[in-house]
């Protein structure tokens, strides 16, 4: 197993310092170009950035002056072609991707106008997002010096106990939520499609999807305050002669995990309600009037016929919900902040800690890195083998 884990390590390093030598090499070779062609660019005046090698550029101005160089021989070619001089090749992929490049080109103007829309997703979201998968082979410290230490940051995750305790407290959230998620909203789905007036079905789902307009954040305050010692919660207990069972909820080691489980008690989820419920308007009538024609009551009908015809969206939502459960950590920062000691903690907020708590940003980026990897294969997993048979069009 040992020499399985090596010989992966060593495959992933050689394909990070390949990519790192073939992006700053391209990179290279333009910077040279643009040297013999614009001659200004290496004055003071003009060259603020002092580029001298492709030692001297970091990688996201590689990135940039490789995709605008790119960019020049696009324009150098359609000029090239407009003159008449032939540069299409013959083959039928490179017509159609020409074909495609004309479609848009004819929409040239309402690209440029989304263009600082992209630049801001790229700076702001699709970089950082992935420059985590270089971090996380340095120990990175904010401020410091950056040092290249290979696989070290996941030797120390494979011997950390706070982080495997962590993670043990995430399957249990993850547990609960999915039990609760799942089951509930669909008991409320139902008991709405059944009701007889069409405008007591629309009034329902009102009522239970607009307290979705309420962000995330506020709705956790609202439950850090239901919480406090002066909350509901701890003023319905001191009314019925128990105030000690209210105090503390989240802050005594025995209550605080299953004071956070709590949180969005009665647990109808409006977006579980409308994806069941709409699984359930996709039921064919005749079903349900052969269900009468048997004899089958309602709690029969809905066990028997409701149920089996929304395998597919409860699949949907328990994907969904890991998937959610892996990335907590809104509602253990507003509450609990891992608290008390380790017993709400999860991956979410212990790579949130050692990132801006203890400055070690290449641990974080490894921790980040290893949930990225689950979820991708969970998401793999729903696209590839969790279907239902009505989406392959069997019985």
């Amino acid at each position: 197993m040992q020499m399985v884990l090596d010989m992966l390590a060593a495959v992933i390093k050689t394909c990070v310092k390949v990519y790192r030598d073939l992006v700053l090499g391209v990179a290279d070779v333009f910077v040279l170009l643009w040297k013999q062609a614009l001659p200004f660019l290496t004055s003071p005046l003009s060259n603020p950035f002092r580029w001298q090698s492709w030692r001297d550029i970091s990688l996201p101005w590689a990135l940039i002056l490789v995709v605008a160089s790119l960019h020049v021989l696009y324009l150098l070619w359609y000029a090239l072609g407009a003159a008449g001089v032939r540069v299409l090749p013959q083959s039928r992929l490179a017509r159609a991707a020409w074909d495609r490049a004309r479609e848009v080109r004819r929409f040239a103007g309402l690209y440029y106008l989304l263009l600082p829309t992209f630049l801001l997703l790229v700076v702001f979201n699709f970089l950082p997002a992935v420059s985590i998968f270089r971090h996380a082979f340095y120990k990175y410290d904010i401020g410091g010096v950056r040092e290249y230490i290979g696989f070290g940051n996941f030797a120390v995750m494979a011997h950390d106990a706070n982080f495997f305790l962590s993670v043990q407290n995430m399957f249990k959230f993850i547990a609960f939520s999915l039990t609760t998620s799942l089951t509930i909203p669909l008991i409320v789905a139902g008991l709405i499609f059944h009701l007889r007036s069409e405008r007591s079905r629309y009034a329902m789902r009102v009522l239970f999807v607009v307290p979705m307009v309420v962000p995330a954040v506020v709705f956790y305050l609202i439950w850090l305050y239901i919480y406090q010692d002066s909350g509901i919660i701890a003023l319905f207990f001191e009314s019925i002669g128990l105030g000690d069972l209210g105090r503390g909820l989240l802050t005594n080691p025995k209550t605080a995990r299953l004071a956070v489980m709590f949180v969005g008690f009665p647990f109808v989820y409006g977006v579980n309600l409308l994806i069941y419920y709409a699984g359930l308007m996709n039921i064919p009538q005749s079903l349900h009037d052969a269900a009468k024609v048997d004899g089958a009551g309602s709690i029969r009908t809905f066990l028997r016929v409701d149920i089996p015809m929304v395998v597919g969206q409860f699949k949907l939502l328990l994907i969904l919900g890991i998937i959610n459960g892996l990335q907590m950590f809104q509602n253990i920062l507003v509450l609990t902040r891992g608290g008390p000691g380790f017993e709400t903690m999860v991956p979410g907020m212990y790579m949130y800690r050692f990132a801006f708590a203890f400055n070690r940003m290449g641990y974080a980026c490894a921790i980040g890195v290893v949930l990225f990897v689950v979820v991708f294969i969970i998401t793999l997993l729903n696209a590839r083998l969790i279907r239902s048979s009505a989406e392959y069009g069997t019985a």
